[in-house]
């Protein structure tokens, strides 16, 4: 059995679950299929194409 716990404000295993969950039903791209843009005033997580935005800050 494992046990785990969690400190501070964010609730990561559950983000990496949800994370997980997400991938898995994009039909488990492969690692090379995602980049990253940043500029100044943006950060953005695609898959395929920079108009395939996943995350952006």
């Amino acid at each position: 059995m494992i046990t785990w716990s969690q400190v501070g404000n964010r609730p990561v295993w559950e983000e990496a679950l949800q994370a997980y969950a997400q991938w898995a039903s994009w039909g488990q791209p492969h690692w090379r299929r995602y980049d990253i843009t940043v500029t100044p005033g943006l950060q953005s997580i695609w898959l395929d194409t920079p108009e395939r935005v996943l995350n952006s800050t």
